[in-house]
């Protein structure tokens, strides 16, 4: 079976996709090593800072929640990512629309973070992760959150960072949970 392909995206990839991503990792590793190693994490920016380091604040909260920045540099989003993704999942509203303006046949597998795991608690049950993902996509619309967007802390101070983080750990959390019980693992 190949790897689930699960990218992040938000502006400039230095604060809320990285934390997405290295929370989401380090929650499918409390699964096992054979569950985590079913899925590929990675993030971008729509606009990114290329190269650079995750926000300190950002890094530190990241660190506090369990999750590790090693190795991690900021990148742009490629056409290459967004063809090889089973799922994206995006910090806002406003991103996922500017993503889907330059790739617009991703539709049926784009998200925001906080609508895709609104969506998964509130559906069917499914039995497998592109179920899941189908489910979540004919969901569109049916739930209205009071906050969708995951609020950019990149101006704000550590309070901002922290607030950005733990929302994005719960949603992580969530999606983990969830995922990995959809997947089987063969020896």
């Amino acid at each position: 079976m190949d790897r689930i392909q699960i990218l992040m995206v938000c502006t400039a990839n230095v604060c809320r996709s990285p934390l997405a991503e290295r929370l989401l990792l380090a929650h499918l590793r409390t699964h096992g090593r054979d569950v985590a190693e079913q899925f590929h994490v990675v993030s971008a920016g729509l606009t990114a800072m290329a190269g650079h380091p995750m926000h300190p604040f950002s890094e530190r909260e990241l660190i506090a929640l369990g999750g590790d920045s090693s190795g991690f540099q900021a990148r742009q989003l490629g056409v290459d990512m967004v063809q090889q993704a089973d799922l994206i999942l995006t910090a806002t509203r406003r991103q996922k629309s500017l993503l889907l303006t330059d790739h617009a046949w991703a539709h049926p597998r784009a998200f925001t973070l906080r609508d895709f795991d609104a969506a998964m608690q509130y559906g069917p049950d499914v039995s497998s992760v592109e179920d899941l993902i189908a489910v979540a996509a004919r969901s569109r619309g049916l739930l209205r959150l009071r906050e969708p967007d995951i609020r950019d802390p990149i101006e704000g101070g550590r309070a901002a960072h922290r607030a950005a983080a733990r929302t994005i750990d719960s949603c992580a959390r969530n999606i983990s949970r969830t995922l990995t019980g959809l997947v089987r693992v063969v020896s």
